[in-house]
């Protein structure tokens, strides 16, 4: 049986392919290993690739800056148009425009169309808003008239003598609170008929101490209490309103 025999030239042919396998092999870990050390940064942290960025920023990054410009950038071009002859507070409006501008990019409405629909809301909001204004206003002018009429019927100051207390109700509120007149009149309280009734015994006071002149005490007795003599006065007051 013949022996085959490997030759030096095929032994040393082997010896090399089997150490470039080898070399090869470490040559090519060695270029994974520095793609590896590439692909991290300092302290071993990956690379974020371009695209990959969160979706929140803790302590804001590129992506709320361009929120925020988008946002200023919609308020800027939603143009507002208000009804002829409707002011609104220039904050209120801003923030309107914000909240607004939001909503209409969620639904996709930009431009024209964008500006289109908030001029209508706030005109919706003007007009209802305006008619809320007015009704309040009809509602206080016919209580303020139902008053009136409360205190034309008035128990103690109303009926025959109404127009001798309101003469009375008059000069008390000139004498002794002329700048409540103003206030009365400015909440429509000047037809409350509490006040009115406390405005004329007043009244009715200050006219019993200029018509009548004050008795000397006698002899030994001690004076009223200025208490005293204001119940006194108060009593005989509403003696005479009732006539």
């Amino acid at each position: 049986m013949t022996r085959k025999t490997q030759t030096p030239i095929q032994q040393t042919t082997s010896q090399s392919e089997g150490t470039g396998s080898q070399d090869g092999a470490h040559t090519v870990g060695a270029a994974d290993e520095s793609t590896s050390t590439a692909q991290t940064t300092t302290g071993g942290t990956p690379k974020t690739e371009e695209g990959a960025q969160p979706s929140e920023s803790v302590l804001g990054g590129p992506s709320d800056q361009q929120g925020q410009a988008s946002r200023q950038a919609n308020e800027a071009a939603l143009e507002v148009t208000l009804p002829e002859g409707v002011q609104v507070d220039e904050t209120m409006l801003a923030g309107f425009k914000t909240t607004f501008g939001e909503v209409a990019r969620d639904l996709g409405l930009e431009g024209k169309k964008a500006s289109g629909a908030a001029s209508k809301m706030v005109a919706w909001y003007a007009e209802h808003t305006a008619q809320a204004n007015q009704a309040a206003i009809d509602a206080h002018k016919k209580q303020g008239e139902i008053w009136a009429q409360e205190c034309r019927a008035h128990p103690d100051f109303g009926g025959q003598k109404f127009e001798h207390n309101v003469k009375l109700a008059r000069s008390a509120i000139a004498q002794f609170g002329p700048e409540l007149r103003e206030v009365l009149s400015q909440y429509g309280l000047d037809n409350h008929p509490a006040i009115f009734a406390f405005a004329a015994r007043i009244g009715a006071a200050i006219a019993e101490d200029t018509t009548s002149a004050p008795k000397a005490p006698s002899k030994g007795a001690q004076p009223d209490s200025r208490l005293d003599r204001y119940k006194a006065r108060h009593q005989r007051s509403l003696g005479q309103a009732g006539g």
